[in-house]
C-alpha cells in the first residue's frame, strides 16, 4: 500500500457530493478491502454520487465469482460483462439505467474461465468509448481473482472500499491506490451533565468528523424532521462495539445451526438417491425412469390432472409421430459431452451455432434442464454410446477447435440416454425442413440418422438430451407450449448424419 493514500468516511445513506479525485472520465478499478457488502453497497452509493452531480457513469460489475451488485441496485443478473466481452453482445442489450447519467452493467452469463473475460481487447475499445463519452468508467473487481491484473493495469486510478487494515495486496499496481473509502462510525457524543434543577432542556451540538454530520439521538432527542431510519455506518460501528461481548454465543448457535443444515443437506440427498421417502422430493431412480427407458408413455386421459403429482412430469400421450424408417437396429447415443451452461437461451444457441460451424460432422444441440428456479440451457455433443465414446469425443473436439487441455478438461460427460422423438422421415431434406421449422417455433430439435425398414437411410427428429423423465421435464413444458406434448420420450437412437 502507498503511504499517500486518502481515507475517507462514507456514509452509505448520506453520501453527499463526490470526491475531486473520483470525479473524473476513464476507468477506476473498485477494490474490495474486507466487508465485501458494505464494498457493493459503497459502490453504487460513489456512482449514484458521481451521477447526481453531473458526470456520466458507466458501473460494471467484474467480480465473477461472487457478483453483488446487481442485488444491491434491485435488478435482475440479465446479459452483462460476460456477454459483451466473449459472446458479441452489444452495449445497449446489456446495460440497464439506474437513474439519469448512471448505467449499471451486471456480471452476466456464468463463466469458468474469468482470465478470458479480464483479458479481452473488447475492453480496450470500451475505456476508448467511456472517456470519448468524457464518462466515469467504474469498475468493480475483487484484485485477488485470476486474470483481474490485466483490468488493473489498464484503469487509470484505483480506488480501496472497506477497511484500510484489509486492502489486498495489489503488486505492481499499488502505486495507482490513491483513495480509500471506509464505513463511517459517528464520533461519540460529549458528556452530558444533568440539567440544574428547574432548567427545561440542555442543547448538544452535533460533532462534525470527515465533513460527514453525526449526532447521538439519545442525547439530542428525535427530530421530527429527520427520517426515523438507521444509517448503514451507524449499524456498523455498532455492530463493532458488541462483536468482542457476542462471540462466544454467538459461536455457539453458529455451532447448532451448522449441524442442523447438514442433517437437513443429509435426509435431502438421502430421499433424491432412493434411500428414503422425502415427501416433495423425487427419487433419482424413479420407476418413471424405467417405463422411460422401456419407450413408454401414459396416456394423460387415464388419469384425473387434479389427482397428478404436481412435482413429476405431466403424463405423455401414447400416440407416435409420424413414422415411416424403423430405428430398431440403430445404437443409443447414452452419453452426452456438455460444453458449456448458460441462464441465457440466445446466448447458449449462438454458442452451439459457433461449435457447429467450427467442427463439420458434429452434432451439436441446446438442451434446457430447471436446476431449482433457474432454467439452464445446455450446449452438449450430442453423439456419444457410452462414456469412452464421451472421452473420445472430447480429444475430437479438443483437436479439431484447437482447445487446450485446461478448457476441455471442463467440459462435463453425462448419462443422457433420453430425447423426446419429434418425426422421422426417410429423405434427409425432409428431416432439416422439420428441424428448422422446429428452431424457428423455439424448439432447440437436431437430427440423427436411423437405418430404414428396407436398408435404406432414414433420421429422426429429437429434442434435448436427458437422464430421466425428471431432467426431460423443461423440455416438455417448451413442446406443450407449441403443441407438441404428445411427444414420446424414447432412446435416443441413431447416428451423425453423413
Amino acid at each position: 500500500m502507498t503511504p499517500d493514500v486518502s481515507w475517507h468516511g462514507l456514509s452509505i445513506d448520506a453520501p453527499g457530493p463526490p470526491p475531486a479525485e473520483l470525479d473524473r472520465t476513464g476507468a477506476v478499478a473498485l477494490i474490495p478491502a474486507g466487508d465485501r457488502a458494505f464494498a457493493a453497497a459503497a459502490a453504487l452509493t460513489l456512482a449514484r454520487s458521481l451521477a447526481r452531480h453531473g458526470r456520466r457513469v458507466f458501473l460494471c460489475d467484474l467480480d465473477l465469482a461472487a457478483p453483488r451488485l446487481h442485488i444491491m441496485a434491485g435488478v435482475p443478473r440479465d446479459a452483462g460483462v460476460t456477454d459483451f466481452v466473449l459472446y458479441g453482445a452489444s452495449a445497449g442489450h446489456v446495460v440497464t439505467e439506474l437513474e439519469e447519467r448512471l448505467l449499471f452493467v451486471s456480471s452476466g452469463t456464468p463463466v469458468v474461465a474469468y482470465e478470458t473475460v479480464f483479458g479481452s481487447d473488447r475492453w480496450e475499445a470500451l475505456i476508448a468509448a467511456a472517456t470519448h463519452a468524457r464518462a466515469c468508467l467504474l469498475l468493480m473487481v475483487p484484485p485477488e481473482v485470476k486474470g483481474a491484473d490485466a483490468v488493473l493495469a489498464r484503469a487509470e486510478t484505483l480506488v480501496a472500499l472497506g477497511e484500510e487494515d484489509e486492502c489486498p495486496d495489489l503488486g505492481d499496481h499499488a502505486s495507482k491506490l490513491r483513495l480509500g473509502f471506509h464505513p463511517h462510525a459517528p464520533a461519540p457524543a460529549p458528556p452530558v451533565e444533568a440539567p440544574a434543577q428547574g432548567a427545561v432542556h440542555a442543547t448538544i451540538e452535533p460533532a462534525r468528523e470527515d465533513d460527514v454530520w453525526s449526532a447521538d439521538p439519545a442525547a439530542t432527542g428525535p427530530d421530527p424532521d429527520a427520517e426515523e431510519t438507521l444509517s448503514l455506518a451507524t449499524a456498523a460501528a455498532m455492530n463493532r462495539a458488541h462483536r468482542k461481548a457476542s462471540e462466544s454465543s454467538e459461536g455457539g448457535s453458529r455451532l447448532w445451526l451448522l449441524l442442523l443444515l447438514l442433517l437437513l443437506l443429509a435426509v435431502v440427498v438421502a430421499g433424491w438417491m432412493g434411500w428414503i421417502s422425502v415427501p416433495g422430493i423425487v427419487p433419482r431412480r424413479a420407476e418413471t425412469s424405467q417405463a422411460v427407458a422401456r419407450e413408454a408413455a401414459v396416456d394423460p386421459s387415464s388419469t384425473p390432472a387434479a389427482a397428478r403429482d404436481e412435482a413429476s412430469p405431466a403424463p405423455l400421450s401414447d400416440t407416435a409421430p409420424p413414422s415411416t424408417p424403423s430405428a430398431t437396429e440403430a445404437p443409443v447415443q447414452g452419453w452426452t459431452l456438455r460444453l458449456g451452461a448458460f441462464q441465457n437461451g440466445d446466448v447458449a444457441r449462438r454458442e452451439a451455432a459457433r461449435y457447429g460451424a467450427a467442427a463439420p460432422g458434429h452434432v451439436f444441440a441446446v438442451v434446457p434442464v430447471d436446476i431449482g428456479d433457474t432454467r439452464w440451457f445446455r450446449v452438449v455433443s450430442v453423439v456419444a454410446t457410452d462414456e469412452a465414446a464421451a472421452e473420445m469425443e472430447r480429444a475430437a473436439l479438443a483437436s479439431q477447435l484447437a482447445v487446450g487441455a485446461d478448457d476441455s478438461n471442463g467440459w462435463i460427460s453425462r448419462s443422457s440416454p433420453f430425447a423426446f422423438l419429434l418425426s422421422e422421415h426417410g429423405a434427409r431434406s425432409e428431416a432439416e425442413a422439420r428441424v428448422a421449422a422446429l428452431v424457428a417455433e423455439g424448439v432447440d430439435a437436431y437430427l440423427l440418422a436411423v437405418p430404414g425398414a428396407d436398408g435404406a437411410p432414414g433420421y429422426r427428429v429429437y429434442a434435448g438430451a436427458y437422464a430421466d423423465v425428471a431432467e426431460a421435464r423443461a423440455m416438455q413444458e417448451v413442446l406443450q407450449g407449441v403443441g407438441l406434448g404428445s411427444a414420446l420420450l424414447v432412446e435416443r437412437r441413431g447416428t451423425r448424419p453423413e
